[in-house]
């Protein structure tokens, strides 16, 4: 067997692989504009449960104001707002407590990120447990109805449930900035849609997740992850807990506007995501084989999806090889997947724009499609030759 047949062996398994992530990216759009027997909201009557709100923050003092105040409308007398001071340097804890939460302050240098926090405050409510917990960041903003929304599913479900978490780009923007918001839409509220429509479990996105208590104080919280919500969500349905979607409750977020922040909050994203996907995926995929269940084949199938730029980077350059081993006397079937995949690509792009994209983002934004795949070769270099970045807050 010569090189070139070698070669294209190589080819045709990636592209079969990338061929069958395409395929899904399809169909959980498809699923996504089509209703499906699922209701998108969940009706539960009788008093809601007692809920604790879980606010982890590191040096919040300028937006944590308004999430406090957007929280403490939707809660009930019987509900808890805790903020998690963690590491604070700041007037965090003194604002908190000017709000009406309760304040747990944390001082640890050593293990540092959002998942120690949330621990933290897993560990106080300990003493006296609520029947569902949320956490919710400090820069997010639950919107009308969310608390009580994500507190019913979850009681409902006994499982965890996770919000639509939407960031929005500032007024203003770049078209990079823009072109992220369409693909924080895409990759938190399309694609758990569509999954949530098909009656499919979805994963954790951070910022705007319910849990019931007995799920919540037996869960692996402790982590200094950067996507510290991808590996719990693993973590939770091999255990049993399979998240699940609630599109009728959306949590908002501003995208950095700064160039420095931006990027090194992307960069995080991309990192951790890459990690998390190559360590991951095989778990789930050993547990799906062990447990006889599809579920956890396609939360496997839905991490194993990488960033959208990087996707359509990738997709690039198979096709490129894939033309020059044609071109060189070698087999022509990796052309033939190169077409199909490309075309589902294409099907994708075309209706998430029309039915989700478009009054949002405008279309010139594409062009700043260029800066996003640098800055995905950079985050892949990052995660493939460089050692896990600490844990670093965003400037707000």
């Amino acid at each position: 067997m010569n090189a070139l047949n070698v070669l294209t062996i190589i080819v045709c398994a990636v592209i079969g692989l990338m061929s069958v992530q395409l395929t899904f990216l399809l169909v959980e759009i498809l699923c996504a504009v089509k209703r499906g027997r699922n209701q998108d909201d969940v009706q539960v009557e009788g008093a809601r449960p007692r809920v604790a709100v879980l606010v982890p923050a590191h040096d919040e003092e300028k937006v944590l104001a308004h999430a406090l105040k957007a929280i403490s409308a939707q809660l009930e007398p019987s509900d808890r707002l805790v903020v998690i001071a963690d590491n604070c340097t700041d007037s965090t804890p003194d604002l908190a407590r000017k709000m009406g939460a309760i304040v747990v302050e944390r001082h640890d240098l050593l293990r540092v990120g959002k998942g120690y926090a949330v621990d933290a405050g897993a560990r106080y409510l300990g003493a006296q447990p609520p029947e569902v917990v949320l956490v919710i960041d400090a820069d997010c903003i639950p919107q009308e109805g969310a608390i009580s929304r994500l507190a019913r599913a979850a009681q409902a479900c006994d499982r965890p449930v996770q919000a639509a978490y939407l960031m929005t780009a500032p007024v203003g923007s770049r078209g990079e900035t823009q072109l992220r918001e369409a693909m924080v839409l895409l990759k938190n509220f399309v694609r758990p849609l569509g999954l949530h429509r098909l009656g499919l479990p979805c994963l954790l996105t951070g910022s705007g997740m319910a849990f019931p208590w007995r799920v919540f104080r037996d869960a692996p919280l402790a982590s200094s992850n950067r996507v510290d919500d991808m590996q719990l969500a693993v973590d939770l349905a091999i255990s049993g807990a399979l998240p699940r979607f609630c599109p009728a409750a959306h949590v908002t977020n501003v995208l950095p506007s700064e160039d420095d922040a931006s990027r090194l909050q992307r960069s995080g994203w991309m990192e951790g995501h890459l990690r998390t996907l190559f360590t991951r995926v095989p778990r789930l995929l050993a547990s799906a084989l062990r447990q006889r269940t599809l579920n956890l084949a396609v939360l496997a199938l839905e991490l194993s999806l990488p960033p959208l730029s990087m996707l359509i980077l990738g997709w690039g350059l198979e096709s490129i090889i894939a033309v020059g081993i044609c071109s060189a006397g070698g087999s022509c079937w990796p052309l033939w997947a190169i077409l199909y995949g490309s075309a589902a690509l294409l099907a994708s792009g075309i209706v998430f724009w029309k039915k989700f994209g478009r009054e949002r983002v405008p279309a010139k934004a594409l062009l700043a499609m260029p800066l996003l795949f640098r800055h995905s070769i950079s985050a892949a270099f990052a995660a493939a030759f460089t050692r896990p970045k600490p844990w670093i807050r965003t400037s707000r």
